[in-house]
Protein backbone atom coordinates (compact mmCIF):
# COMPACT_ATOMS: atom_id res chain seq x y z
CA UNK A 1 0.00 0.00 0.00
CA UNK A 2 3.41 2.28 0.81
CA UNK A 3 4.49 1.87 -2.75
CA UNK A 4 1.14 2.36 -4.24
CA UNK A 5 0.79 5.77 -2.50
CA UNK A 6 4.44 6.96 -3.31
CA UNK A 7 4.29 6.12 -6.47
CA UNK A 8 1.31 8.08 -6.88
CA UNK A 9 2.57 11.47 -5.57
CA UNK A 10 5.88 10.96 -7.50
CA UNK A 11 3.52 10.50 -10.70
CA UNK A 12 1.34 13.46 -9.93
CA UNK A 13 4.45 16.11 -8.65
CA UNK A 14 5.12 15.30 -12.35
CA UNK A 15 2.29 16.58 -13.97
CA UNK A 16 1.61 19.93 -11.66
CA UNK A 17 4.39 22.11 -12.63
CA UNK A 18 3.76 26.05 -13.63
CA UNK A 19 5.54 27.60 -16.63
CA UNK A 20 8.25 30.21 -16.77
CA UNK A 21 9.59 31.87 -19.91
CA UNK A 22 12.51 33.30 -18.26
CA UNK A 23 15.62 32.14 -15.67
CA UNK A 24 13.88 33.63 -12.52
CA UNK A 25 14.01 32.93 -8.65
CA UNK A 26 11.24 30.56 -7.48
CA UNK A 27 9.91 28.75 -4.89
CA UNK A 28 8.88 25.43 -5.22
CA UNK A 29 7.20 22.69 -3.20
CA UNK A 30 8.38 18.94 -4.41
CA UNK A 31 6.71 16.02 -3.50
CA UNK A 32 8.58 12.78 -4.01
CA UNK A 33 10.14 9.81 -3.28
CA UNK A 34 12.42 10.89 -0.50
CA UNK A 35 9.70 13.07 1.07
CA UNK A 36 8.26 16.55 0.65
CA UNK A 37 10.30 19.55 0.84
CA UNK A 38 10.38 23.67 0.21
CA UNK A 39 12.89 24.75 -2.59
CA UNK A 40 13.57 28.20 -3.35
CA UNK A 41 16.15 28.94 -6.78
CA UNK A 42 17.48 32.31 -5.91
CA UNK A 43 19.01 33.77 -9.42
CA UNK A 44 22.27 34.66 -9.05
CA UNK A 45 23.45 35.74 -12.73
CA UNK A 46 21.96 35.34 -16.41
CA UNK A 47 23.13 31.72 -16.34
CA UNK A 48 23.43 30.64 -12.32
CA UNK A 49 20.66 29.53 -9.67
CA UNK A 50 21.28 28.84 -6.06
CA UNK A 51 19.09 26.39 -5.33
CA UNK A 52 18.16 25.66 -1.25
CA UNK A 53 15.57 23.85 0.13
CA UNK A 54 14.18 21.84 3.76
CA UNK A 55 12.45 19.38 3.84
CA UNK A 56 10.97 16.24 5.79
CA UNK A 57 11.30 12.60 4.38
CA UNK A 58 13.98 9.64 4.33
CA UNK A 59 16.19 8.75 7.25
CA UNK A 60 19.64 7.27 6.41
CA UNK A 61 20.97 4.23 8.51
CA UNK A 62 24.77 4.32 7.54
CA UNK A 63 27.15 0.99 8.74
CA UNK A 64 30.20 0.02 7.34
CA UNK A 65 29.20 -2.53 4.65
CA UNK A 66 25.66 -1.26 3.15
CA UNK A 67 22.95 1.92 3.47
CA UNK A 68 19.77 1.67 4.41
CA UNK A 69 17.17 4.63 3.96
CA UNK A 70 14.26 4.51 6.37
CA UNK A 71 10.44 6.69 5.58
CA UNK A 72 8.18 6.88 8.38
CA UNK A 73 5.43 8.67 6.92
CA UNK A 74 4.23 10.58 10.74
CA UNK A 75 7.69 10.96 11.95
CA UNK A 76 9.54 12.53 9.09
CA UNK A 77 13.61 13.01 9.26
CA UNK A 78 14.61 16.71 8.95
CA UNK A 79 17.29 17.80 5.76
CA UNK A 80 18.99 20.93 4.31
CA UNK A 81 20.26 20.98 1.26
CA UNK A 82 21.96 24.23 -0.42
CA UNK A 83 23.54 23.79 -4.25
CA UNK A 84 24.46 25.55 -7.46
CA UNK A 85 22.97 25.23 -11.01
CA UNK A 86 24.82 26.22 -13.82
CA UNK A 87 22.17 26.57 -16.89
CA UNK A 88 25.18 26.09 -19.58
CA UNK A 89 22.12 26.79 -23.00
CA UNK A 90 19.14 28.16 -20.93
CA UNK A 91 20.02 31.63 -23.61
CA UNK A 92 20.94 29.12 -26.75
CA UNK A 93 17.43 28.02 -26.08
CA UNK A 94 15.55 30.91 -26.07
CA UNK A 95 17.36 32.94 -28.89
CA UNK A 96 16.51 29.34 -30.93
CA UNK A 97 12.90 29.47 -29.47
CA UNK A 98 12.94 25.94 -28.35
CA UNK A 99 10.55 25.47 -24.92
CA UNK A 100 12.66 26.48 -22.15
CA UNK A 101 9.36 26.74 -19.40
CA UNK A 102 10.14 25.60 -15.97
CA UNK A 103 13.87 26.14 -16.93
CA UNK A 104 13.97 22.96 -18.74
CA UNK A 105 17.58 23.96 -19.95
CA UNK A 106 20.36 21.73 -19.13
CA UNK A 107 22.37 22.25 -16.43
CA UNK A 108 25.34 20.95 -14.45
CA UNK A 109 24.80 21.44 -10.88
CA UNK A 110 26.51 20.87 -7.38
CA UNK A 111 24.85 19.70 -4.15
CA UNK A 112 25.13 19.94 -0.62
CA UNK A 113 22.67 17.88 1.88
CA UNK A 114 22.38 17.44 5.38
CA UNK A 115 20.35 15.11 6.81
CA UNK A 116 19.54 15.06 10.55
CA UNK A 117 19.30 12.04 12.42
CA UNK A 118 15.80 11.13 13.97
CA UNK A 119 15.32 11.30 17.62
CA UNK A 120 13.14 8.38 18.32
CA UNK A 121 15.40 6.20 16.04
CA UNK A 122 18.76 4.95 17.33
CA UNK A 123 19.85 3.76 13.75
CA UNK A 124 19.46 6.65 12.10
CA UNK A 125 22.32 8.47 11.09
CA UNK A 126 23.05 12.47 10.92
CA UNK A 127 24.85 12.17 7.27
CA UNK A 128 26.09 14.96 4.48
CA UNK A 129 26.18 14.44 0.99
CA UNK A 130 27.55 15.80 -1.67
CA UNK A 131 27.02 15.10 -5.02
CA UNK A 132 27.29 16.56 -8.63
CA UNK A 133 24.29 15.97 -11.47
CA UNK A 134 23.96 16.88 -14.78
CA UNK A 135 20.23 17.73 -16.02
CA UNK A 136 18.58 17.51 -19.58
Amino acid sequence: MKKIILSAIALISGFITFGQSTLEQTAKINIGMQGLDFNYELLISKQLLWDSSVGLGLGMDVSSSKTNYSFYLLDPVVSVATGLKWMYNYNKGSANEKNISNSTANYIGIQTKYSFSHPNALNLNKVLLTDVHWGL
